[in-house]
This record gives C-alpha cells, sequence and structure tokens, in this order.
C-alpha cells in the first residue's frame, strides 16, 4: 500500500527520475545480512556435528575403559561396591575430562572474542547465555553418552568378570 503512494509522490516531484525498481527496506536489510546468516547457519552446522562427534567419542572411550577394566569393576564389586557407586564412578570419569575441557575450551573462547567480533550479529562473543547453555549443552551429551557405558558397568557380574580374566 505504501509503495504505489510513494512512486506517484516521486514521479511528481523528479519526473525525470528512473524509478525501475521498489524495494522495501526490509528486503534491502536482509540482502545486507545475507552472508551473515549464512556464515551463522554454517558455524551452527559446524557446532552441531561437533557436537555429535564429541558425543560419539565420549561414548567410545567411556566403553573402552568400561571394557578393559571389567576386572577391576568385579573385584570393586566383589570386595562390597554397590551397583550405584560404580555408575557413579564410570560417570564421574567421564565428567571429570568433560570438565577439564570445557574449561580449557571457555578460557580459550574469552581469550580469543576480539577475532568472533566481526563474524557476529546481535549477539556478544561473550555472551553468559550462550556460554552457558553451551556449556549445559555439552555437559547433557556428554551425560548421554556415558551413561550406557555406565550401567553396562554396573551390571557386571563379580564372579564371570573374575573368572574371564
Amino acid at each position: 500500500p505504501p509503495v504505489p503512494l510513494l512512486y506517484r509522490w516521486l514521479r511528481d516531484l523528479k519526473p525525470h527520475l528512473a524509478i525501475i525498481n521498489v524495494v522495501p527496506y526490509k528486503d534491502v536489510v536482509q540482502g545486507f545480512l545475507y552472508t551473515h546468516r549464512m556464515n551463522a547457519e554454517m558455524f551452527s552446522i559446524l557446532a552441531g556435528l561437533g557436537l555429535i562427534l564429541s558425543t560419539v567419542g565420549i561414548f567410545s572411550v567411556v566403553s573402552l575403559t568400561v571394557s578393559r577394566r571389567t576386572r577391576e569393576i568385579g573385584i570393586r564389586m566383589a570386595v562390597g561396591a554397590e551397583r550405584s557407586d560404580i555408575g557413579r564412578w564410570i560417570l564421574g570419569k567421564a565428567l571429570t575430562s568433560v570438565a577439564f575441557g570445557l574449561v580449557l575450551g571457555l578460557g580459550i573462547s574469552l581469550t580469543l572474542t576480539g577475532l568472533l567480533r566481526g563474524l557476529l550479529y546481535g549477539v556478544a562473543p561473550n555472551d553468559p547465555f550462550t556460554l552457558v547453555g553451551g556449556a549445559v549443552l555439552l555437559v547433557a551429551a556428554a551425560l548421554s553418552a556415558a551413561y550406557v557405558p555406565a550401567r553396562r558397568a554396573a551390571a557386571v557380574d563379580p564372579i564371570k568378570a573374575l573368572r574371564r580374566f
């Protein structure tokens, strides 16, 4: 509705102007922000792939640790460790590594915020909500990845574990 009115107004004011393409301002802004939006989408996809890879890596490492320490887990259970203690122990080992990585990663990201400032639009590189949200997401992914191996470790039969080796 306002575009034809503006078009007529400009024609009356400056009849020699060639008005070829009338584009709403929001379309101009969207065109300007296209590369920023594409960068954000690309980084989001890469971050998602990184999260998937880290989850698979944590699952693999914890599973390998459980399979290699089956005898130790059997001994611990034979001397009185509860299944819940074994599960907490395995989860604690996994989360210790994740916590170390988080502290290191947050420190590096806060140090290098100046490099990211030009790539971000609408959010600060050291936005606490984003940093805490990312950390919580990574811890949740680590817990979900370590849960199955921890549950498998808690289900170890001490007699079978000691006979197997």
